[in-house]
């Protein structure tokens, strides 16, 4: 189960054609209770610059069907909130942006959000006191599930340089 995790999540990752070092670490965390189900989780970590803002993450898998059930980052930047971010700036302070999002609505097999919670907060190392400036906490539901139907036909190729392919 866990050598599978790490086989897919290789230290090196190809992106057009050049292998390069892998952005983030993946280790696999404690087990826990979440949603009233046994799981572990895989924390991410920042390996390289290319990880951009995050500070770090995590999800948690179910331990019998691997769903996932959560998901969280937490990272210095959040879109949106720009003026937040120059006034931790201009006080020294590090900005901390959390998103967690709960997956428990299950349809053929597939879990999708039910929930979210995104929390605004200063780094304690560089704030007097654990303040939280901001949540929102975001409920899904009324999903509407659809489906599409579609013919795909496959032309033979007239030269070998050209393929076509269209769809009804």
């Amino acid at each position: 189960m866990t050598a599978g995790l790490y086989y897919v999540c290789t230290e090196k990752w190809t992106e057009v054609g050049r292998e390069q070092e892998h952005p983030f670490s993946f280790k696999k965390g404690k087990e826990e209770k979440i949603l009233g189900r046994e799981a572990f989780v895989i924390e991410v970590r920042p390996r390289t610059p290319e990880a951009g803002d995050i500070i770090g993450a995590a999800i948690w898998f179910d331990k019998s069907t691997f769903q996932v059930l959560k998901a969280e980052v937490k990272t210095a930047f959040l879109a949106g909130f720009e003026s937040y971010v120059r006034e931790c700036t201009i006080n020294h302070w590090k900005p901390l942006f959390t998103c967690e999002h709960y997956y428990e609505i299950e349809k053929d097999g597939i879990l999708y959000p039910s929930r979210s919670v995104i929390r605004v907060d200063y780094d304690k190392m560089t704030y007097p006191k654990s303040d939280v400036k901001y949540i929102a906490r975001i409920r899904y539901g009324q999903y509407r599930f659809f489906s599409v139907n579609t013919e795909t036909e496959i032309k033979k190729m007239e030269t070998p340089e050209v393929a076509r392919c269209s769809m009804k």
